[in-house]
């Protein structure tokens, strides 16, 4: 009884202060680990538990609809709404986050469709803002917004890369002496593709990274990992976001990430990132396909009736004499048992 006083006292009392934390397959109440099967848990913990998580349920439910639907307003000019949380819309701005920024995550996570939803947030909010993108997936991910592009190159024309990656050399330099710019914005995709096929990508990019902030140019550059960026391109590269199962190495050299939720079930695929700041710790976030389609409930087969075979009257009086005839068998067997255990002794 005393055990049973003591581990009740260390239950926390709850109340509308109380916090409910989800980490892995654990439920935590403030700093209180409830047990894992819910036949242990109090009437009272019980509906604490599953009307906050039909709460949390429904409102991420609701964000995933205003992002996927577009159903809300501006962030502000040079920002783009990229995804939500538990809580709320995520958005980041290029003034204040940035100014150039790094995606990574495998092959395959989504990094081209959280470049098209930045760029087209990016295109709501300010609509006075260049555009460079610079494709080097064939031209396939970008393309949505070739129109849109001041310039638009991909692997498949590299001497059109050149000549796009010239004209920011070139603006560069214009922008250094003058005043009252209108934003550049330079979108490239699979970056260590580029600076491998292109030698003078290294040097342009870097000097925009490290000069173009007052020029207003903001760079933002996609890779599947840290392998072949230069340090000096690195450096400068503030806001930096993970998308999907990210490497633990490259996420510890970009800075702290949090640690990982779950993905919530809000009819959508959805797919998991974090934003990591220059120094911060990282933070959570989902976000859909640039097209995504509701996730269709798979119809569960309905198993047929078992069919009844029909027996003759010879195949069931057959079949009712057989159980009969295994058992006198068994009866023989065991009658005869002591007779053949002392003829092997004998032998």
């Amino acid at each position: 009884m005393l055990v049973v006083r003591w581990r009740i006292s260390l239950q926390p009392k709850l109340g509308p202060e109380t916090q409910l934390r989800i980490l892995g397959s654990r439920i935590w109440l403030d700093d209180y680990r409830l047990p894992r099967g819910s036949a242990f848990w109090t009437r009272d913990q019980f509906d604490f538990v599953y009307e906050r998580l039909a709460i949390k349920t429904n409102q991420v439910e609701a964000l995933c609809k205003s992002f996927v639907y577009r159903n809300f307003k501006s962030a502000g000019s040079l920002s783009s709404v990229i995804g939500f949380d538990a809580q709320n819309l995520v958005s980041v701005s290029l003034v204040s986050d940035g100014p150039h920024s790094i995606i990574i995550g495998p092959t395959g996570s989504g990094k081209t469709e959280f470049l098209k939803n930045f760029i087209r947030g990016l295109l709501e909010s300010t609509s006075s803002a260049q555009l460079v993108l610079i494709d080097f997936k064939g031209g396939s991910g970008l393309s949505k917004f070739e129109q849109a592009a001041s310039h638009f190159a991909t692997n498949q024309d590299l001497e059109n890369s050149i000549a796009a990656l010239g004209f920011l050399k070139v603006e560069l330099h214009r922008r250094e002496s003058q005043a009252q710019l209108m934003p550049l914005v330079i979108v490239v995709d699979e970056l260590a593709h580029l600076l491998s096929e292109v030698k003078i990508a290294e040097a342009i990019l870097s000097s925009i990274a490290a000069r173009g902030r007052s020029s207003q140019m903001y760079l933002m550059v996609s890779n599947q990992n840290l392998v072949g960026i230069p340090r000096a391109l690195l450096s400068n590269l503030k806001l930096r976001v993970l998308v999907g199962q990210h490497d633990p190495v490259d996420a510890a050299l970009l800075g702290q990430p949090a640690k990982a939720i779950a993905s919530p079930d809000v009819g959508y695929r959805v797919t998991s990132a974090q934003v990591i700041g220059h120094g911060q710790v990282g933070k959570q976030f989902w976000f859909t396909g640039f097209n995504p389609e509701p996730l269709r409930e798979i119809a569960q087969p309905k198993s047929e009736p078992e069919q009844h075979l029909s027996w003759s009257p010879d195949q069931r009086e057959r079949l009712d004499l057989e159980p009969v005839r295994r058992r006198h068998g068994r009866r023989r067997a065991n009658r005869d048992w002591p007779l053949l255990s002392r003829k092997a002794v004998l032998r």
